[in-house]
């Protein structure tokens, strides 16, 4: 899992801050994002796990889970992801993917990717290869960087373009 990050530093020096000021927005935000990082790392491998309870653990009770154009309370999905926590799959494959990171303000930011991946049945066999989108927004919490908006779209591998 890559790196890449819209640095904030041109846009601080529009607003005349100070050299000291922008130095002390990257120090915060390099750590964020760090921070950020190793929970998409974690999640992805409760994901091959298929430990979806386990890679839910950074999502907010409040705001939105969308998973292929279905909308719903982030709540509702975290309950349902407790009743049914490997949703039948024995885990995933999934492919390496580089994140694209971008700090909105010192307390929201948004990660988004692309990446490949195959669901592994309980019977060891691998689904079809599947193509997925997805745009998470974290928010700077008391418990840690918490997702209040998850948004996943997936294809079949073959109908990408």
């Amino acid at each position: 899992m890559g790196c890449m990050l819209l640095s904030s530093a041109a846009h601080a020096q529009s607003r005349n801050e100070t050299a000291a000021e922008v130095a002390a927005t990257e120090e915060g935000n390099r750590q964020a994002l760090d921070e950020i990082a190793s929970a998409l790392a974690a999640m992805t491998d409760a994901w091959r796990r298929a430990d979806f309870v386990g890679s839910n653990r950074w999502m907010s009770q409040t705001g939105w889970y969308t998973f292929n154009g279905k909308r719903q309370p982030m709540a509702e999905f975290l309950d349902r992801a407790k009743a049914n926590p490997s949703f039948g799959f024995a885990g995933q494959w999934i492919s390496d993917f580089d994140v694209r990171y971008d700090v909105l303000a010192p307390s929201v930011i948004v990660t988004t990717w692309e990446n490949d991946f195959a669901r592994i049945m309980p019977d060891g066999t691998r689904g079809p290869v599947e193509n997925a989108l997805m745009t998470l927004v974290w928010s700077k919490t008391p418990a840690g960087w918490r997702i209040v908006h998850y948004h996943e779209s997936t294809r079949l591998k073959d109908a990408v373009q």
